[in-house]
């Protein structure tokens, strides 16, 4: 009887130390989900620096495409202001259809009826001759193909009435337009204009 009860003790002692031992089961799956999720986890950073970098670098095409529109825009226009403000009565043939070749819409008509060939005739009866540098260029806006910019010249005019240059400032502003062959001068708008013209001093 005795042996029978002890057999029964370590039964139930088994017993118990079984039911005690089975909850730290689901801990000793803990460590591979760990493991699975710090194996993941240099991934999620690739993905995302990925995607930090792709937007930078269309920002960055984005900035470096709109700096390179107004670097053209400016160059024509100093271009423009360059030819339209250094001519000669001799080389006037020469010098209009230069200003011609920057002009588009209505400024081109406007050159065409300023430098026609009475004007051009004019211009060499009475020597002129205009040196002009280009003091600063400002694209002031560009909205799809048209621009607006403001540039400032010092122009000297002189001609067989007045030999003695007189340095003039110029403050002008352009409208400009993109065309297939590039920025054009649609407007000019002279906000100075110049005491002393080419053919002598203005009334």
């Amino acid at each position: 009887m005795g042996a029978h009860v002890a057999d029964r003790e370590d039964e139930l002692v088994s017993e118990r130390t079984e039911d005690v031992a089975e909850p730290t089961a689901p801990a000793a799956a803990a460590p591979p989900r760990r493991r699975a999720l710090l194996e993941g986890l240099p991934w999620a950073l690739f993905v995302a620096a990925l995607a930090v970098a792709i937007v930078f670098a269309v920002l960055w095409q984005g900035a470096q495409a709109s700096d390179r529109r107004r670097a053209d825009v400016a160059s024509a226009a100093g271009r423009f202001l360059a030819a339209l403000t250094n001519f000669t009565g001799q080389t006037i043939d020469a010098d209009a259809a230069r200003i011609r070749s920057f002009a588009a819409g209505d400024f081109a008509r406007q050159v065409d009826a300023f430098f026609d060939q009475q004007a051009r005739d004019a211009l060499r009866s009475a020597g002129a001759r205009s040196v002009g540098r280009v003091r600063s260029i400002f694209v002031e806006s560009i909205a799809g193909d048209s621009a607006t910019v403001f540039g400032v010249v010092d122009e000297s005019v002189t001609n067989q009435a007045n030999p003695v240059a007189r340095t003039e400032v110029l403050r002008i502003e352009i409208d400009m337009i993109r065309t297939t062959g590039g920025w054009k001068v649609e407007r000019v708008n002279i906000l100075q204009s110049p005491t002393e013209g080419p053919f002598g001093p203005s009334p």
